[in-house]
């Protein structure tokens, strides 16, 4: 394949200190060479200020801004200030966002022209918003040209600004950042910021963790947590997290005042069957059913003339019971060998039930009608994965009736009032992966659904057709890697064995750092262990870091 040019061939060193022989698509390949080409050549250049005007500029800001920064915070903008390439990071709490605005006032002061930009349009929003100044996604900043299939904004005609802000840079793939790279300008300066320990890109490579790891381009890392962040149960656990410990959240079934206290981090003990346990409880409530036909109970795995084969599994439950269970939840009390004290399976309700109350009437009960909430699943399968928990939410929040129109395709129903995500870049109807916006027209003649998107202070309606209604989907719950780049008031975290294959640290880091002002968690503590103890082992195989060294 590499004779025909199908792929291209990089060897980098393992950690044996052995080369191994790693291959690339072509897009890949030059991309990542790019940006390391790029990136030391910008690393070594420095930007030069009278001697001075810096710490007067600086000062000067604050004292107008009424705004004090720590030590720590002071020597990172005076840094990144003279810097042509770097890097911010840091943990939540820790003032990435005071010091971004601190550094944005102090380049103006300097008469420096600042771009801000960010990957999605959600974080875009938070950035104009947090620092008083326009931003936009990379992909509006960077401008499609369906004609040439590319960016406008490249080397012969790059973007014209001294100074480029990026947020939000864990999730910057390979391909995004080396066109951003490409649209820099000869003099510019670039400024990544984001969190390294969250997830890394949807797509290929690792560039904020690699570029860090490389120690080529100069990174301030903000480490204090400052009193009033400190005072939050969702930093001070998102922390803890991270740390690899396990957060002690307190449960609002064991103490029921926490819901007035408005604690923002909480834990709904709750429960939802396995496949072993759902097939075994149909099992018996089908032979219950037909308990007088022979011939069948002999053709049964569980039965044996009239009595019933029990799995070890299963030796514990009392079959009289589950027979007589009514509702799910009852059917699940019995089957499970011991249920937590305060689970919410006490009070009739599940794990998805429990997910459909909170979302429908206990949120917005103690937090006002208008709290934003948002589900963020680690999966999209089972019980409580983002399929059907849309639905079940769907049904709950927005039926059908009332003259609502609503329009089926693939399976999917679009009703008005629907809360909707954009699932793919669509450069014809200017939407991008990941933005957000609400069902408000449907038209069922002509197979076309209309959808209000509201990016800061503009608000845009976009008409999508039966095929490209395909690359919208509900968004009452999305996955946590979807979440990536924004944040909502308040989520919900349904947390379960059956993510398994999902459950891993920075998984969890990641979703409960999406929240404003309230987390609930809803699921086993068993399983939110599992997952703060799991580091993802599956390494990303990436060359940026070892060529930003110059080593190849």
């Amino acid at each position: 394949m590499e004779r025909k040019q199908e792929l291209k061939v990089r060897w980098l060193p393992e950690e044996s200190g052995t080369m191994q022989e790693c291959f690339y698509a072509h897009s890949l390949y030059y991309d990542e060479q790019y940006i390391a080409s790029r990136a030391r050549a910008l690393a070594s250049q420095r930007v030069r200020f009278p001697a001075g005007k810096l710490e007067e500029a600086l000062e000067a800001y604050c004292r107008q801004q009424t705004l004090t920064l720590s030590q720590e915070q002071r020597q990172s903008v005076l840094h990144i200030a003279t810097e042509r390439l770097s890097i911010l990071t840091g943990g939540p709490g820790c003032g990435k966002t005071t010091t971004t605005r601190a550094l944005v006032g102090l380049l103006q002061a300097m008469g420096r022209q600042v771009m801000l930009a960010a990957p999605t349009g959600r974080a875009a929003q938070r950035m104009s918003e947090v620092i008083g100044l326009e931003a936009r996604t990379i992909h509006r900043l960077l401008e499609w040209d369906p004609g040439k299939g590319g960016f406008k904004r490249q080397e012969q005609d790059p973007l014209r600004t001294d100074v480029l802000l990026i947020d939000e840079c864990s999730m910057l793939d390979v391909h995004l950042a080396a066109s951003l790279f490409r649209a820099v300008p000869p003099q510019g300066q670039v400024v990544f910021i984001g969190d390294a320990d969250q997830l890394p890109a949807v797509g290929a490579g690792n560039v904020l963790k690699d570029m860090i790891a490389s120690g080529v381009v100069a990174c301030q890392r903000l480490t204090k947590v400052f009193r009033q962040a400190g005072e939050s149960l969702i930093i001070s656990y998102a922390h803890q997290i991270n740390q690899g410990l396990v957060p002690r959240i307190v449960s609002p079934f064991h103490q029921p005042r926490v819901w007035h206290e408005k604690k923002d981090c909480l834990f709904i003990d709750s429960e939802e069957a396995t496949v072993q346990e759902l097939r075994f409880i149909s099992k018996v409530k089908r032979l219950a059913a037909r308990s007088g036909q022979a011939e069948e109970q002999e053709a049964d795995p569980y039965s044996q003339g009239s009595e019933i084969k029990i799995p070890d599994a299963f030796r514990h439950v009392d079959l009289d019971a589950l027979v007589e269970a009514r509702s799910y939840s009852q059917e699940l009390r019995e089957v499970l060998r011991r249920v937590h004290p305060w689970s919410s399976l006490h009070y009739g309700l599940s794990a998805v039930g429990m997910v459909e109350t909170l979302y429908a009437s206990v949120i917005p009960k103690y937090f006002g009608p208008d709290t934003e909430i948002q589900i963020l699943s680690p999966m999209t399968k089972g019980s409580l994965g983002t399929h059907h928990l849309n639905q079940v939410i769907q049904e709950k929040v927005n039926p059908a009736g009332g003259g609502k129109a609503q329009l089926t395709v693939g399976g999917r129903v679009f009703r008005q009032g629907d809360r909707v995500l954009q699932k793919r870049n669509n450069y014809d109807l200017n939407v991008f992966n990941g933005d957000i916006g609400t069902v408000v027209g449907v038209d069922n003649e002509e197979m076309e659904v209309l959808v209000q998107f509201r990016t800061g202070s503009q608000v845009r309606q976009v008409c999508y057709d039966k095929s490209q209604l395909l690359e919208l989907e509900l968004v009452y719950a999305i996955t946590i890697h979807k979440s990536q780049g924004s944040e909502f008031e308040t989520i919900i975290i349904p947390i379960v064995t059956q993510h398994f294959g999902m459950l891993f640290r920075n998984l969890i880091y990641t979703a409960i750092t999406r929240a404003k002002k309230q987390v609930v968690f809803v699921g086993t503590r068993k399983a939110l262990a599992l997952a703060v103890g799991r580091q993802n082992t599956a390494a990303r195989q990436t060359g940026l870091a070892y060529l930003l060294q110059g080593k190849a």
